[in-house]
Formats: structure tokens, sequence, C-alpha cells
């Protein structure tokens, strides 16, 4: 994931559902500082950190190869259980990428 952070990738946390995590990871976007937090869920209570068991899902908003960026305006977090939640993203749009 911090590769993917370096490399210009940006997503969020569409779901979750594993212990240690809950409805405050899902809709934003994930941070350096957040990839922390789930080292440190890993050493403590042995989470995959690339979700691989399941213990989440990403949705990509940005990308090098994308033409265009995903704009979420509006979402609505839906909680399951403790630590089982999901997004509905109720408003988004595509916006064109300026030159840097």
């Amino acid at each position: 994931m911090r590769q993917l952070l370096a490399l210009g990738f940006r997503f969020i946390f569409s779901s979750v559902a594993a212990y240690g995590l809950n409805s405050k990871w899902v809709g934003h976007i994930i941070t350096e500082n957040d990839i922390e937090r789930l080292v440190k869920l890993k050493e403590k209570i042995g989470l995959n950190v690339a979700g691989e068991g399941g213990e989440f899902e990403s949705f990509v908003i940005d990308a090098p190869m994308y033409k265009k960026k995903i704009d979420i305006h509006e979402f609505e977090v839906i909680e399951l259980d403790e630590y089982t939640a999901k997004v509905a993203i109720t408003d988004a749009v595509l916006v064109d990428k300026t030159e840097e």
C-alpha cells in the first residue's frame, strides 16, 4: 500500500469486515497514517495489511494511468455491526486531471 501511495494512487476502503476495523475506516482517502494504524493492528491482532483475508475492500479514485479522477461529493456509511461497514456513494463525478 505504501508503494501505491508513493506512485500516486488514491483510494478509499469501500467496506471493512474484521475485528479491529469499524465504520470510521470507510469512505475517506487512505493515507500513510492509516497504513501505520493497519500495521499496528497486524502486530496486535494479526490483521492482514493487504486485506487478502477479506478484511477490507478498496476503491481506487485516482491513479497515474487514469485520464480522469473520481471526485466523491457525498456518501453514506452503512454500519452492519461493530466491525462491519460499507460505503454507498451517492454523488460522484469524473474530473479532468490538471497537468502538474
